[in-house]
């Protein structure tokens, strides 16, 4: 039986904590201890991080680290949340009001701006997602988040249904960006919404992206798998169809 269903659509990935807070080389003081700090973090060790972070600050009272440990508060907090209804949610808006306000012009301020914006993306606040990563852009308009934010606003111009938007924002990522996963997910986005109107033309586009960039679709963006199985089956290509079906059920087998 053939059962026509709908282009299965990616799901959104924007992270950059675990990207941008890293170990430094810089002889400051604290360093060694500043640098466990980052070990501890990308651990997700939260308990172990928060006590490791109050003894920081209480034997390093003069360091420039401090600006440093202060963000990386911020963002273990968003990073442990797991819905906009946590209740540690107060606590990490509280951390990221007073950050701000003791480090309104810090160098960290973006990346904290694409941690919250994502935050709220992933949690379906997309208005305010958008506000906030459309001012990011504005006012960072040279910093390395650049694409992020623009990718940040695309997708939000895409969830909200504003799909004239969404085109011309993912295009901007496709043509200004270098970051090939978020190159890569501006283009799946732009063959998703020519879906609905050509699905033979968006599925032949889906495979010649998978053909240049199977490495990032597999691990990053699985969706599309499914959707070439189903426009491979359409198409009574059964033994691609099979394989790219079982590809997409590895992907989601392994914890990338």
């Amino acid at each position: 039986i053939e059962v026509n269903h709908p282009a299965c659509q990616s799901e959104t990935l924007i992270e950059t904590g675990q990207e941008t807070f890293t170990t430094i080389a810089n002889d400051l003081p604290g360093r060694k201890e500043y640098n466990e700090l980052i070990r501890i973090f990308h651990r997700g060790q939260w308990d172990k991080l928060e006590a490791s972070m109050e003894l920081f600050e209480s034997e390093f009272e003069d360091s420039p680290l401090r600006e440093a440990v202060a963000f990386l508060r911020v963002q273990s907090l968003f990073d442990r949340l797991e819905n906009s209804n946590s209740p540690k949610i107060k606590e990490a808006e509280k951390s990221l009001r007073e950050t701000l306000l003791l480090y309104p012009r810090s160098k960290l301020v973006p990346i904290i701006q694409a941690t919250v914006g994502a935050f709220w993306l992933k949690n379906g606040m997309y208005a305010q997602s958008l506000a906030l990563f459309t001012a990011a852009r504005q006012e960072h308009p040279f910093h390395p988040l650049h694409c992020l934010f623009q990718f940040g606003i695309a997708e939000n111009n895409y969830l909200l249904n504003e799909h004239d938007a969404a085109k011309k924002s993912f295009r901007a990522v496709t043509q200004k960006c270098n970051n090939p996963r978020l190159v890569t997910g501006a283009k799946l986005r732009l063959v998703e919404l020519d879906f609905p109107k050509n699905q033979k033309e968006a599925g032949e586009g889906l495979e010649r992206l998978y053909l240049s960039e199977s490495n990032i679709i597999t691990r990053f963006y699985p969706e599309a798998l499914y959707n070439l199985g189903e426009f491979k089956f359409k198409r009574k290509e059964f033994k691609s169809s099979k394989f790219f079906f079982t590809e997409y059920l590895n992907s989601k087998k392994k914890p990338f």
